[in-house]
């Protein structure tokens, strides 16, 4: 089994769906590439295979919310984390407060901001 080859590659996310957590695993770091942008058609299975995610996924997730690609930190944030586990959530918290907090002027003009501030909120 192998990550999306491109942005149409419906057919490698399907592969790995049937996958067990290891694989998954494997590939995670590739398949969070495809959530750089929404519009790509493979970026929402993608985001849907990766909601079983466990705590695994947090350093990728972190190394992505402390990059500078404000286009890929709003995917994320409204694409991903919303999927995750509460475990997940818990264990972002403090970059998402960070995101939240002090974003950078190119994370503001994305919504990145906001999108972030969503996430804190809690949900009843």
């Amino acid at each position: 089994m192998r990550a999306p080859i491109d942005k149409n590659d419906i057919a490698a996310v399907e592969a790995l769906a049937s996958a067990d957590d290891g694989v998954l695993q494997e590939h995670h770091r590739a398949l969070l590439t495809w959530l750089q942008d929404l519009n790509w058609p493979v970026a929402r299975p993608v985001a849907e295979l990766l909601a079983r995610a466990d705590t695994w996924i947090v350093p990728a997730v972190q190394d992505v919310l402390r990059g500078s690609d404000s286009v890929w930190k709003y995917s994320l944030l409204v694409g991903l984390l919303p999927l995750q586990s509460p475990r997940v959530a818990a264990a972002l918290r403090p970059d998402l407060e960070s995101l939240a907090a002090a974003p950078s002027d190119a994370d503001r003009a994305e919504g990145v901001a906001e999108a972030a501030r969503e996430l804190l909120v809690p949900t009843t």
